[in-house]
């Protein structure tokens, strides 16, 4: 509500209060507009939302048991969220974060606050009487937070495949001289930026969080107050009453509060659409030009690896025979032992040929799910802000 609405407002409720009581319509009206801001379809949205969150938590919880318990027991040293990578030049190791293991815990993470943000707007939405002030005010902070474990499971997983293919000391310095350094090559660099930039996004957005957190509990404490002062007004009107101005005017300066407040919440809905669209955006294509480049690795290694079990294939059946013919009972044992050892070795490179295939496939199928989740989130969070924004306005413009 601007300054010339409520100079207006004010005059208008000054010459309605000597003749009649109006607070009771003001009142009403408010109670007609809070109602018309639920949409009937609200909890309907909030209960799909919280399936497809259930669904993407479970998914997420049963990968990281399948990952953990089909682990030998000689490998489950393999499990790490993080490395060092000591390198001989350099007394401060690089630290090299587990591409392959932390999507799925920090997945988990954004599901469950995402949950609680569903499970606070279907509370709000659907028993408005009975929900505390806490769960109104914390819905805003968990979907401003939720979406931090998720981008921050893009960047280290993007980060441990950046490294590996461009940054990695043998990668970095291929092709250059040795006494050229790159100053971004240094491990204290290096790792900086790798840590940095989720705190950054952790510590932006827990401030918004909690700043959103407080304004909206103030705008709350305020409306109350608001038609408190109108119940108030209500039960005492005199006509021709000398005070009313004076209500009147202590009446518009609560409603000015509360349209400021409102501003700025609306300020910082903003605030945190922007921020996550550009972090959305950025952890988009860090992430799939990361996943990219290791597919093409991995696909020279399975291409490597193909040659290399063609190489040992079985011999010609004619040569096979002309060698029987010529070859003693000693090199008979001799070429058995030797197929026996060259079968063997065919069997492991057909093993791990098998799991470069499967890796290859899964990194296709897991950057795309990984991507469309975080475009939901992203589509998500824009659209929240965006009708957050339209209903605030709706709400003060009464």
């Amino acid at each position: 509500m601007s300054a010339d609405q409520l100079s207006q407002g004010l005059s208008l409720v000054n010459s309605m209060s000597m003749t009649f009581d109006p607070y009771p319509l003001i009142l009403q009206a408010i109670f007609d507009q809070q109602k018309k801001l639920i949409h009937p379809d609200l909890p309907r949205f909030a209960i799909i939302l919280g399936v497809v969150h259930i669904i993407l938590l479970v998914v997420a919880a049963v990968t990281l048991i399948l990952k953990v318990l089909r682990r030998q027991n000689g490998e489950r040293q393999k499990i790490w969220l993080w490395r060092k990578h000591h390198v001989a030049d350099q007394p401060i190791p690089y630290l090299v974060p587990n591409g392959n293991f932390v999507i799925e815990p920090l997945q988990i993470c954004g599901c469950v606050c995402y949950l609680l943000f569903v499970f606070g707007v279907y509370w709000t939405v659907k028993y408005p009487q009975s929900t505390p002030d806490v769960v109104h005010a914390g819905v805003v902070f968990w979907h401003a937070v939720a979406l931090v474990p998720g981008s921050t499971a893009f960047w280290l997983s993007g980060w441990g495949a950046f490294y590996v293919v461009y940054l990695a000391p043998g990668q970095a310095n291929s092709g250059r001289s040795p006494h050229k350094k790159n100053i971004i090559q240094h491990p204290l660099v290096m790792n900086t930026i790798c840590i940095s930039i989720p705190v950054l996004i952790a510590g932006y957005f827990l401030f918004v969080g909690i700043a959103m957190f407080i304004e909206i509990k103030q705008v709350i404490d305020t409306y109350e107050l608001v038609t408190l002062r109108l119940n108030q007004l209500s039960v005492g009107w005199k006509p021709n009453d000398p005070m009313s101005l004076e209500n009147n005017r202590i009446l518009f300066d609560i409603f000015n509060t509360l349209s400021e407040k409102t501003n700025r919440l609306i300020s910082m809905a903003q605030a945190e659409a922007l921020g996550w669209a550009t972090v959305s955006i950025t952890m988009i294509a860090f992430y799939i030009s990361t996943t990219i480049a290791t597919v093409k690795l991995l696909k020279n290694s399975l291409l490597m690896a193909g040659r290399s079990q063609s190489v040992y294939q079985k011999p010609d059946p004619q040569e096979k025979s002309k060698e029987s013919l010529n070859s003693s009972t000693a090199s008979k044992t001799r070429d058995c032992e030797s197929k026996s050892n060259l079968s063997g070795y065919i069997f492991k490179n057909y093993l791990s040929l098998t799991r470069l295939q499967r890796s290859y496939y899964f990194i296709y199928i897991s950057c795309g799910i990984m991507a469309i989740v975080l475009g939901l989130n992203f589509t998500t969070s824009v659209l929240f802000a965006i009708k957050m924004k339209t209903l605030i306005q709706e709400c003060v413009n009464f």
